[in-house]
């Protein structure tokens, strides 16, 4: 199986468009979208077992700290992203802030996980 991403998201649209940027820059990752509305939302996060988890700052009260704690413990090794979608910041769940210039910062984050995590198949990505 090779590394995944996925991309947990009420916005469809803004979930398609942050796919299609970082495909453009992406080899040997699999992107999924996940509707983040509905109660499934994050047994089906667990079933892909990703190795990134994209959120924008809309989804991420549905979930509460308690049932994203849960996946986290499920899958240890995953980094759970939120992105504020009014400012150019991005944050990972342990409290780590980035700034958001483009998306190549996006790609940045993504290969630190591929690094870190030799399991994946899959390759660093392009800049």
């Amino acid at each position: 199986m090779g590394a995944r991403v996925v991309l947990l998201s009420k916005q469809t649209l803004l979930a398609e468009g942050i796919m299609t940027l970082l495909q453009q820059h992406v080899e040997g990752v699999e992107f999924l979208i996940i509707e983040g509305s509905h109660a499934e939302a994050l047994t089906q996060v667990a079933v892909d077992c990703p190795l990134v988890i994209f959120l924008d700052d809309g989804t991420l009260p549905n979930f509460g700290s308690t049932t994203l704690g849960r996946l986290l413990q499920i899958i240890p090794t995953v980094r759970v992203i939120r992105l504020d979608t009014h400012s150019e910041q991005a944050q990972i769940i342990d409290c780590e802030l980035r700034s958001i210039v483009g998306s190549s910062d996006l790609v940045d984050l993504i290969n630190q996980g591929l690094a870190s995590t030799p399991s994946h198949a899959g390759q660093a990505l392009e800049q």
